[in-house]
């Protein structure tokens, strides 16, 4: 996996989360939300998918590689580091 590359994506659902939390807490101390905080936490709710999305997709291009990479090894196209 590329390792900035899914550092980078759960900095932004990090931050993403953060401020989701800050509308939810603002809902529970005012009379609701404005309509325009409503509408950005749609746009929240859907960059958190994105971002989701976007690191399960990392996530199985490194799994792809690696097995991949063990497919190989185990068929004797990589010398086995351990292996005389």
């Amino acid at each position: 996996m590329d390792q900035s590359g899914a550092v980078a994506i759960s900095a932004d659902i990090e931050r993403i989360s953060k401020e989701r939390t800050t509308i939810f807490a603002k809902e529970r101390t005012d009379a609701g939300l404005s309509d325009q905080d409503r509408q950005r936490l749609k746009a929240i709710e859907r960059e958190l998918d994105e971002a989701y999305d976007a690191l399960r997709r990392e996530r199985a291009v490194h799994t792809a590689r690696r097995f991949d990479h063990e497919s190989n090894l185990l068929r004797g196209r990589i010398p086995h580091p351990f292996r005389p």
